[in-house]
């Protein structure tokens, strides 16, 4: 008979397994977290204005300077052509209903996040391999004999959080596009294989969604005048495309609709409305009354132009110190801060950035050097998290309050996401010098 000691079998439960397990406990939680979301309402506005006016596309009918019904709302169109032509695919077939599409760019989008996420954190993990080493005695077999296990599990611990934010939880609400137009931007700005050429996909979601052109930056600061033309040959191909299936509306929206847009109610909803966190909103709300404002839009225009300006001068100058000292992911991410400022109009469902930005953050949290630059990456990145998983202070004084009776403290408020970002600009202004003078010190000329 064999001793109880011979017969034991041994289990080894190594890091590796400790990750697998974390990884499945988020995924699982993303998933329940998606189906929430799905089902969490049956009445997915843009979804249902995106297949209207898709089917207007296709069926040769008007696109554009008209309202599509969706509910008691009536709601414009404001995409370019080809955007239309790939929305094509969720309205012609008549067996798909709204809640049908909606419910595949909810997943779709879900799926986004998870897979932004993953790049960011591999990115992260792999530029700064010597800080996880000091992190953890085990960090370098992990990194060795799982490049993706390690940023797939930080992934999907943030995963079910970022889908948790505002930004990200109302772009499920309204079945928008705006996750998926960011995924194609991330994939093409994050380090990884590439089979068709950097700038490609940015060229793609330009010809989607114009705003992406302001990503763009990112190449002029690197001098990497090719990822430009690449984007540039790819907005213009998908353009074409678009025009091949209708020139008269291409030429409708390049010509007229572009340059109208945010004239008046084009968007559908007024662009001083609370959910709109941008540069022109926080102009427009501080007049003291909507008709004051309306008389001023050319005053507000020209503030605008100058301070949109402005703060592309500001974060050209700190996208320029970040790259020269390697840190490339936060360039991008302040790139997508500025675009986000400078657009006349970025609802709250715009800035599904954010998640992003907080995932950075934390890992400079987790590998700054020092004991106050830990405190100062908590701070941030906690507090930046509050106000996206809790109620932003924007929402404070109601959904669709007069925002120009508002005291000023509280108009202050209301513009959270604008106002937040800058100080974000200031955060990382004070941490660049920070780095520098701590890297003379450390090692002096």
């Amino acid at each position: 008979m064999n001793s109880p000691n011979s017969t034991r079998s041994t289990v080894t439960f190594g890091i590796q397994d400790v990750l697998r397990l974390i990884a499945f406990v988020g995924t699982a939680a993303g998933l329940i977290m998606t189906k929430i979301q799905i089902r969490a309402t049956d009445f997915h506005v843009d979804m249902i204005i995106y297949r209207a006016g898709a089917q207007a596309f296709l069926e040769n009918r008007p696109l554009y300077f008209q309202a599509f019904s969706a509910g008691d709302l009536g709601l414009p169109f404001i995409y370019p052509p080809f955007g239309a032509l790939i929305l094509g695919p969720l309205a012609k077939p008549e067996w798909i209903t709204d809640e049908d599409a909606a419910a595949f760019v909810v997943m779709l989008s879900s799926l986004g996040v998870l897979l932004c996420l993953y790049l960011v954190a591999s990115a992260l993990l792999n530029r700064d391999a010597s800080a996880l080493k000091e992190a953890a005695t085990n960090a370098a077999s992990i990194s060795m004999n799982s490049d993706r296990l390690v940023p797939f599990t930080v992934a999907a611990v943030l995963w079910p959080l970022a889908l948790l934010s505002e930004p990200v939880w109302l772009n499920s609400q309204f079945a928008q596009i705006n996750v998926v137009v960011m995924t194609l931007v991330v994939l093409d700005l994050m380090p990884r294989q590439r089979r068709i050429p950097q700038g490609w996909l940015i060229g793609v979601a330009a010809a989607i969604k114009l705003t992406p052109l302001v990503m763009l930056l990112y190449f002029v600061v690197r001098k990497e005048w090719r990822g430009i033309a690449s984007a540039g040959v790819s907005a213009v191909v998908m353009t074409a495309i678009g025009a091949a299936f209708s020139w008269s509306r291409t030429q409708e929206f390049y010509t007229r609709v572009l340059f109208q847009m945010g004239s008046g109610g084009d968007f559908g909803v007024n662009s001083s409305y609370t959910s709109n966190s941008s540069i022109h909103a926080f102009l427009e709300r501080w007049w003291s009354s909507k008709d004051r404002m309306l008389a001023h839009q050319h005053t507000i225009s020209l503030w605008w132009l100058a301070l949109s300006l402005i703060t592309i001068a500001i974060v050209f100058f700190l996208m320029r110190a970040l790259v020269r000292r390697g840190y490339n992911v936060e360039s991008v991410m302040l790139n997508s801060a500025l675009m986000l400022l400078v657009s006349p109009v970025s609802w709250s469902h715009h800035w599904v950035w954010i998640p992003l930005w907080i995932a950075v953050l934390l890992w400079h949290w987790r590998t700054a050097t020092t004991v106050h630059g830990r405190r100062a990456f908590a701070v941030t990145s906690l507090g930046l998290s509050a106000m996206v998983l809790f109620e932003p202070p924007k929402w404070w004084f109601g959904d669709g309050v007069n925002v120009w009776e508002l005291e000023v403290w509280k108009k202050i408020v209301v513009n959270d996401y604008t106002i937040s970002t800058y100080l974000l600009f200031v955060f990382v202004f004070v941490a660049l010098r920070f780095r520098q003078a701590h890297t003379h010190d450390a090692h002096p000329h």
